[in-house]
């Protein structure tokens, strides 16, 4: 069978790298494992900090917009006719279709139960076109509203909020801040609430500190008529509120405030996305120096084959192919340790996922467990600047070699 010259140049490429006779080659192939298992270990680490750090981000961005409309349109001042807004609002579907509105009315407080005090945001929604748009878990209690005897306001809260109160069901008391509303002022700042169910974001900093009622309770209560604190807008692609805040900052300015799903969490995405860049870099350099060893094997591997070398060269090879043989040996070198490191980052990622043998301290990280997320992308990155490395490093190895006086006769093209 006729060899390609490629082929040929892959089949003593192995046949160099597997060979076995002397001592000096029994010291080469040791080195040779500690170049793999450094580069599976840097490559094992890189894939899994990519892939945690975009599961972070990726719970993150899914909790908000379960939770969050897309788009927030916000007054200082209550607004009390939206007409106008609506008409403007429509005008802007050319950048995202619109999904649908609600509208909503924030309100600060202290809820008391079980002798506990625990600081709440109250949001007045509309329950049944809220739920319908976003996409939180809401559990209603067997009892529901029907059994309210006392006609007191309704409310759902987190739960979170409701395992921190000792497993709240039933009434609570909420404490507000006198004069909270103008219309407020002078009257009794306790009142008591029912609590008909629970929701659940994922995010541990909606899930303890929220609670919904219904809009025509919560403007009955507030004595607010029929206005409110504010618009969300939910759309068909999340990704299109940043045009439309944009272009909504032209026609809403002081006292309106607009923000975008992120807009609210900003801080949290650039820390994420700063610390994906720190860990990248320095897992970078980690897999620099473990290809080190491979460029050390290398060029400890060319200077022992000195005499295999000769006899190509006396049978005509030029130098450019027994280079590209030595270049293939250390490529293949690093394809091993690249190919461990990805299973073993795998392995580790599997685990992760389906075991969850890391709990982590919701105040703290906002979720109970490490998110895993899964991207071709990250294993392109890993794979693909693992083996630039190795590629640049043994290019820059060989030509350095190839200047070395102690083979300057057998090196020359």
């Amino acid at each position: 069978m006729k060899l390609t010259r490629f082929g040929l140049e892959q089949l003593l490429a192995i046949r160099f790298l597997l060979s076995r006779k002397g001592e000096g080659e029994k010291v080469i192939s040791t080195t040779s494992g500690i170049a793999v298992v450094g580069m599976t270990f840097g490559v094992a680490a890189l894939l899994v900090a990519l892939s945690v750090i975009s599961g972070f981000q990726r719970e993150y961005k899914k909790a908000l917009l379960a939770f969050n409309a897309h788009v927030i349109l916000i007054r200082s001042e209550e607004i009390a006719d939206t007409k106008p807004i609506l008409e403007k609002l429509t005008k802007l579907e050319s950048l995202g279709r619109m999904k649908g509105w609600t509208p909503f009315i924030y309100r600060e407080g202290m809820m008391i139960a079980n002798g506990q005090v625990h600081g709440v945001v109250m949001k007045g929604v509309d329950l049944d076109h809220y739920t319908n748009l976003s996409q939180m878990k809401i559990e209603l209690f067997k009892e529901g509203r029907e059994d309210n005897s006392q006609h007191l306001p309704s409310l759902i809260i987190g739960k979170t909020l409701a395992e921190e109160l000792g497993g709240v069901h039933g009434e609570v008391n909420l404490l507000f801040p006198k004069g909270i509303t103008p219309e407020l002022v002078g009257t009794k700042n306790i009142q008591k609430f029912r609590v008909i169910g629970t929701f659940e974001s994922g995010l541990y900093e909606y899930d303890s500190s929220f609670a919904f009622l219904p809009m025509n309770e919560a403007q009955q209560f507030f004595q607010m008529g029929g206005k409110i604190s504010g618009i969300e807008i939910w759309l068909q692609n999340p990704e299109a509120a940043f045009a439309w805040v944009e272009a909504m900052a032209q026609d809403f300015s002081y006292p309106y405030s607009v923000f975008s799903w992120r807009d609210l969490n900003e801080n949290l995405f650039k820390a994420l996305e700063l610390e994906k860049l720190v860990f990248f870099i320095l897992l970078f350099i980690l897999i620099g120096v473990a290809a080190l060893n491979i460029l050390g094997t290398l060029s400890m591997f060319l200077l022992q084959k000195r005499q295999e070398i000769a006899i190509l060269r006396a049978l005509g090879t030029p130098w450019k192919k027994l280079r590209r043989i030595f270049l293939l040996d250390g490529l293949l070198v690093g394809v091993v340790g690249v190919g461990l490191g990805l299973c073993l980052g795998s392995g580790i990622l599997l685990i992760l996922q389906i075991w969850q043998p890391i709990t982590l301290a919701p105040e703290i990280y906002f979720l109970k467990t490490v998110p895993v997320f899964y991207s071709w992308q990250n294993f392109f990155w890993v794979a693909g600047s693992a083996m630039f490395v190795v590629l640049l490093g043994c290019e820059i190895t060989l030509r350095g070699i190839s200047k070395i006086r102690i083979l300057p006769s057998l090196l020359e093209a």
